[in-house]
């Protein structure tokens, strides 16, 4: 279940006694004898709940913060709500009051903000389950305000004024302004449907004016279109196409050109494309041409080496051997001697076989030469193709496309300035229209978007069938037929308006009302709150006017014990609190949490201010 109920409240002030009360779940019952601070209760809940202010009482005076702990109905967390008595700034603390020492509080806007959370307004709304933004219609133009927690405040904090007003419907507030707005919020609840779809009208003579200004804006818009037709007429008539031909001749005539460029631009790709392959053929060449000379290098280096060898073995077998070089001892006869004339054969045999291979790759790279000579001539007379190629094409392009282009384009521009001629003619031809339909719509008078706003006549049946039984719980019986005039916004029993009763009746069936709204918003899974808060729904006289009550002003007593017991058994999953100078009868002794005040008639506590 969303919501909450109203676990405590407590006013402080430096050198004062704290003034608390604590309330449970289900009928709590304030009572006494007048001024003993009950309805400063109700009005320290209904600010505490967003109201913008409190009425002070000599009884308050020195007190400065009011602390209002709400618990959640389905997990029983705390949350308490601290007002400065004598300012506007509002903070909340999550925890109980007890432990409002040891959190940090957090600050909360007065003023309802749609846009934002951290406003009373949004943050009240969303415990009690309504989490996007209502809009609603505030006046019979359609224009649109979003929900705030105070309309929902207004039917369920019910001042001793209200209850008891001879004009006052349960539903709608006094202020002529706030009157639609009231309905609004009203059918909301009922049908769960707000009226964002709902357009929003102009005031007459707004549209009016709008209507006027749209008409000269149009009258301006015709001048500058006929201005700019005239402008087109010039420009076309400057359009020199003597002996031209259709549009058509000359797109043939450009396919042909193009076609010839098309065929002239394949040759010439065909032939960069045989260049492409002569130059790379031409680069391997020339790789394999620098290997075969690198290879070539390594032959002439290999036949210097064998005759360096061939001249050194020469001669040393010109030397004698006769003494040893280290010791110049005789070298004995068995000392091995060398055949030089063994290194010099296999010297000339290996030159040989070098010079043969020389010249096969001196054959070769002679080969690539002329290769590579070729492949160059190739690739001259492919770029002498190329240009010539290049050459042909632009001088197609210049001597017949290009002024076949500049007639095509004169004959698109004429085409253009004809079709841009013919919208302009459509066009002044709409905007003449819409002039005669905003002079029509200057003097045709809106119905209020309100008219096509309601409620169906059955979601009213079945609030009416609640409120019946809610009577009747009451130990209110003997009627046949209740119906809840839309006119008035209020209840009709039996043919009786509630407002035509004495104030003892007016305020009993305030109470069951606004009571049985609660109940039924509850069982068809409306959001809405569920605490409700009556200020003197049965005390409806003061002293002063005893003397003249009528036999209405005053509820009898069995009825008074009839809505105790109605709401000690109907509230027991939500919250009411009763401020009276009446007392429940006893047989509800202990099935509703009881707050009395005495003003020292007898033991107990004497009032809000004073526990003694």
């Amino acid at each position: 279940m969303f919501g909450f109920y109203i676990k405590k409240i407590k006013v402080t002030g430096e050198g004062k006694e704290d003034a608390e009360v604590t309330f449970k779940k289900g009928l709590n019952v304030i009572h006494g004898p007048s001024n003993t601070g009950k309805s400063y209760i109700f009005q320290c809940i209904d600010y505490a709940l967003g109201a913008k202010k409190i009425k002070s009482i000599p009884e308050s005076e020195g007190y400065s913060k009011l602390y209002f702990e709400i618990r959640s109905f389905d997990t029983d967390i705390p949350i308490t709500i601290l007002r400065f008595l004598n300012g506007k700034d509002i903070y909340y603390y999550m925890c109980g009051i007890e432990y409002v020492d040891k959190h940090i509080p957090l600050k909360l806007k007065g003023k309802h903000d749609p846009e934002r959370s951290d406003n009373i307004s949004k943050f009240l709304l969303e415990l009690i389950g309504i989490k996007e933004n209502k809009y609603l219609v505030k006046n019979q133009d359609g224009k649109k305000v979003t929900l705030s927690f105070r309309a929902i405040a207004h039917l369920t904090n019910i001042s001793e004024t209200e209850i008891i007003s001879e004009d006052k419907s349960p539903v709608v507030e006094t202020e002529s302004t706030q009157q639609t707005y009231s309905k609004s919020v009203f059918r909301y609840l009922l049908t769960n449907q707000d009226d964002i779809a709902c357009a929003e009208l102009e005031k007459a003579e707004i549209r009016k004016a709008k209507n006027e200004a749209k008409i000269d804006y149009i009258k301006d818009e015709i001048i500058s279109l006929n201005q700019e037709k005239e402008n087109l007429l010039n420009n076309r008539n400057e359009i020199e196409l003597d002996g031209v031909y259709s549009l058509d001749y000359y797109k043939e005539k450009i396919s042909e050109i193009e076609k010839n460029i098309k065929i002239k631009r394949q040759e010439l790709q065909n032939i960069n494309t045989e260049n492409n392959k002569l130059n790379l053929q031409k680069n391997k060449s020339q790789i394999m041409h620098d290997k075969f000379q690198l290879l070539k290098s390594q032959y002439l280096s290999d036949l210097d080496r064998l005759d360096f060898i061939s001249v050194g073995d020469n001669l040393l077998s010109q030397i004698a051997v006769h003494h040893c070089p280290l010791c110049d001892s005789v070298v004995t006869n068995n000392v091995e001697e060398t055949n030089h004339d063994d290194i010099i054969v296999c010297c000339s045999d290996e030159k040989a076989k070098i010079k043969i291979n020389l010249k096969e790759l001196e054959n070769s790279i002679n080969d690539l030469n002329f290769e590579l000579l070729h492949i160059n001539e190739l690739l001259l007379l492919g770029d002498e193709k190329v240009k010539k190629y290049d050459e042909e094409i632009g001088q197609i392009s210049a001597q017949d496309l290009k002024p076949l282009k500049v007639v095509i384009k004169a004959l698109i521009e004429q085409a253009k300035i004809d079709r841009r001629i013919s919208d302009i003619g459509n066009t002044i031809e709409r905007k003449t229209g819409e002039i005669i339909t905003f002079e029509e719509s200057k003097s045709v008078k809106q119905d209020s978007v309100t008219d096509g706003l309601g409620v169906e006549q059955h979601i009213y049946d079945e609030l009416c069938e609640v409120f019946k039984d809610s009577l009747i719980a009451c130990g209110y019986i003997g009627f046949e037929k209740v119906i809840f005039d839309v006119k008035s916004q209020d209840i009709i029993i039996d043919g009786v308006h509630r407002l035509a009763n004495g104030k003892g009746f007016r305020a009993f069936f305030y109470a069951v009302f606004s009571a049985s709204l609660m109940l039924y918003l509850n069982k068809i899974e409306h959001s809405f709150s569920n605490v409700l808060i009556l200020d003197s729904p049965l005390t409806t006289l003061k002293e002063s006017e005893l003397d003249d009550m009528k036999d209405d002003d005053f509820v009898d007593n069995s009825l008074q014990d009839g809505l105790f017991s109605f709401f000690a058994d109907k509230f027991k999953e939500k919250q009411a609190i009763l401020i009276d100078n009446k007392i429940p009868p006893k047989s509800l002794s202990g099935q509703y949490h009881d707050i009395a005040f005495t003003k020292g008639r007898s033991e107990g506590r004497y009032g809000f201010f004073c526990s003694k």
